[in-house]
């Protein structure tokens, strides 16, 4: 004989389950539209889609034998054929599958050389750099640092070093403007960050030639073969898996830098965003044909006369108040103090920023104007990407805690690194001492950071003594 109120106290959990199993199918069905339906990819227009299809492969003629130069994760190659997932590569010296990508979706074929495919319906001509990432893997390829830090600029890395290699050993063609044709994100559909910053490095550097998720289904049909001229493909996992340094400090793109890739690698491409964004720079040290007027384009002359008449360098200071990750206030305060005494002296211009409140191109245009950034470790210090050749980079940690995101961008682009915990500024045989970087746990609390302004000061002064 059951209890009163049972069968009601019993329904209740039914129901209660039922609720929860529609939401889970409705859940379900959410994300199998949303898989097809991309709202950041823009696909192409079809007349963009026939330009790369054709049946006689396009504008491009399809090569011989792969060439292989590069580092595990940021693999260079020529003549390299993809159909139905999977890489084709046609040669005998050539890098393990795994070596090149982490993913199954992407596998990876070696094959003889003489049975190399002549002919392909899709035709890449010129350099891509093909972004093997995926959501849900910890790519991370939707953080502004470690797209334009890492993915970009270690593609950029890599591509240098094997023009270098190529041209000394004859088996790859140097690119001639040093920046790719291309940007192939096939499987990464939010690759676009939130603040639309690595859509403005993406566009500054490749233009409309962008491939997003469903572009690639397009152009990829099941069975038909696609032709890459020269292609980088740039895999995270691959990179910590088989390079030490990666793994150790949690850098995929240390390896590429590694490469010795050529002092100005990174000059053109430096440009070709500055100029999308109408921004003069402060100085030009490419080796190339590039006249600034070309450069800032519709530019006004007070920014070119700032661009080419300015004496004092301009200390940029990221001033990250705002934010979570903060300095103690009275140290913030003593600092912009010391900084203003600069300024009054004459011996610099100063900026107080704080980038969240600007558009993307105040940020970028004020990190282009910048002899010395300096901050409190954080995204904004990506922005180095943006500096003339020469300037520097101070950054501040928590005591407890050291990591090489800027650091290793700030070394291969050889801008000068000085790191400050409060009142010691941490030398390279100091924290080398620490591989793997220690304390990232107090990069992401609320605690204001102490720091010694007069640490950092003397710090800046003897930046601006050798400048």
């Amino acid at each position: 004989m059951g209890l009163p109120g049972l069968s009601l106290a019993s329904s209740q959990p039914r129901s209660r389950v039922a609720q929860l199993t529609l939401l889970s199918i409705a859940a379900l069905v959410f994300v199998a539209i949303w898989d097809d339906y991309e709202l950041s990819d823009l696909s192409w227009a079809d007349a963009d889609v026939a330009r790369l299809r054709s049946a006689d492969g396009g504008t491009c003629s399809a090569g011989g034998e792969t060439a292989s130069v590069g580092v595990p994760g940021f693999q260079v190659f020529t003549n390299a054929w993809y159909r139905s997932g999977t890489l084709h590569l046609y040669g005998d010296d050539l890098p393990e599958p795994d070596e090149v990508s982490s993913m199954r979706r992407l596998r990876v074929e070696r094959h003889r050389p003489d049975r190399a495919n002549a002919s392909a319906t899709v035709c890449f001509p010129g350099t891509t750099v093909f972004v093997n990432a995926q959501p849900g893997r910890k790519d991370f390829v939707r953080h502004y640092y470690h797209f334009a830090g890492e993915y970009v600029l270690g593609a950029l890395a890599a591509l240098a070093a094997a023009d270098v290699a190529g041209s000394s050993a004859g088996a790859i063609e140097p690119a001639s403007a040093g920046v790719p044709e291309r940007l192939v994100v096939p499987w990464a559909k939010t690759w676009r960050d939130k603040w639309g910053l690595n859509a403005a490095v993406a566009s500054g550097l490749f233009g409309a030639d962008i491939i997003e998720p469903r572009t690639w289904r397009q152009l990829t049909r099941s069975g038909e073969w696609a032709y890459f001229e020269r292609i980088v493909v740039v895999d995270r996992w691959a990179s910590h898996r088989h390079n030490p340094a990666a793994d150790v400090w949690n850098k995929m793109a240390l390896p590429a830098f590694e490469l010795g890739p050529p002092l100005d690698f990174f000059e053109n491409a430096r440009l070709r965003v500055l100029r999308s964004l109408g921004i003069a720079p402060a100085t030009i040290t490419s080796d190339g044909p590039i006249e600034l007027s070309e450069v800032i384009g519709d530019a006004n002359d007070d920014a070119l006369q700032r661009a080419t008449e300015s004496a004092k360098p301009t200390i940029v200071y990221v001033d990250r108040q705002g934010s979570r990750r903060r300095l103690r206030q009275a140290d913030h305060e003593a600092l912009l103090l010391g900084l203003s005494q600069l300024q009054l002296e004459g011996r610099a211009d100063v900026r107080d920023v704080p980038f969240e409140t600007m558009s993307i191109t105040e940020q970028i245009e004020v990190a282009a104007s910048a002899s010395i950034m300096l901050g409190v470790h954080g995204n904004g210090l990506t922005h180095q990407l943006w500096m003339p050749a020469g300037s520097a980079l101070v950054e501040i940690f928590p005591p407890q805690a050291f990591v090489r995101d800027y650091q290793a961008v700030a070394q291969v682009l050889r801008h000068p690194y000085v790191c400050i915990q409060n009142d010691t500024v941490l030398d390279r045989e100091q924290w080398e001492e620490r591989m793997g970087g220690w304390g990232d746990k107090w990069l992401h609390t609320s605690t204001p950071i102490p720091v010694s302004a007069d640490t950092v000061l003397e710090a800046v002064e003897r930046l601006l003594a050798d400048m």
